[in-house]
């Protein structure tokens, strides 16, 4: 079963909207399933969506503690990434370098030239979705989600990345005093 999560910031309604807009086209695909782990006051809304579109691949989840998140990362595929034209850059990043710790590769729904953008098209690892763009978000999964090779190489690629400029060498030359 092919997992993709999202989880918190649950409230940003047009960037999820354009995930589960997206997830018509895949509605009923084997083996994918699409879990969004949000408050219990924001869920309400996207569950009147996802029935009004009769998705059957979407399920939700309570948030959990931040302790649970790691672990629930690990179980995961692919990690669903939004980000708002005022709230990208540390957010987004610190988001988005848990989901490259764990070796796992994102699909970043916003703006295509934002720093996460730029970073995760220029590391390979993982796609990115303009806000809005639902035939976008179709083929983003569909380009990975059958591909356990691209998956790998993209989640690899992460941490690679995650390992170069977070943990390594090139981290630790960049806070110098």
């Amino acid at each position: 079963m092919m997992i993709l999560l999202h989880s918190s910031d649950v409230d940003i309604y047009q960037h999820l909207y354009t995930v589960l807009r997206g997830a018509v086209g895949l509605n009923g695909t084997e083996n994918l399933r699409i879990l969004i782990v949000g408050e219990e006051s924001d869920l309400p809304r996207f569950r009147n969506t996802v029935s009004q579109l009769d998705l059957r691949n979407v399920e939700f989840q309570l948030s959990m503690l931040l302790t649970r998140f790691s672990s629930l990362l690990a179980e995961v595929d692919i990690d669903l990434t939004f980000h708002g034209q005022a709230r990208e850059s540390l957010l987004v990043l610190k988001r988005t370098s848990d989901t490259w710790a764990a070796g796992r590769p994102s699909l970043l729904v916003g703006r295509a030239n934002c720093e996460t953008a730029v970073i995760l098209e220029g590391g390979r690892s993982g796609c990115v979705v303009t806000l809005g763009d639902m035939e976008g978000m179709e083929e983003g999964v569909r380009t990975l989600v059958p591909s356990p090779a691209l998956r790998e190489d993209t989640g690899r690629n992460a941490r690679d990345y995650y390992e170069y400029y977070f943990r390594g060498t090139r981290c630790h030359e960049s806070v110098r005093l």
